[in-house]
């Protein structure tokens, strides 16, 4: 994780706003609970450079032009 992509959502209004803004992977969300059906399945979490964090699906997350690889 810790990969560097820009937020873009057609969906969520209250968050189009963002849209354009970097935002860092901070984990995958891969199993059902109570608050995922599978069906929704992979989300993620994402923190915004202002530190705000979300979760969101794979197709709202851009790869980011100016990503440095992040080193293992």
């Amino acid at each position: 994780m810790g990969t560097p992509r820009t937020f873009h959502t057609q969906t969520d209004s209250t968050l189009v706003h963002r849209n354009g803004e970097p935002v860092t992977v901070v984990r995958a969300i891969r199993h059902a609970d109570n608050a995922h059906d599978l069906e929704v399945l992979p989300m993620y979490i994402v923190r915004f450079e202002d530190g705000t964090q979300i979760e969101a699906w794979c197709d709202e997350l851009q790869p980011h032009r100016h990503a440095v690889p992040v080193q293992a």
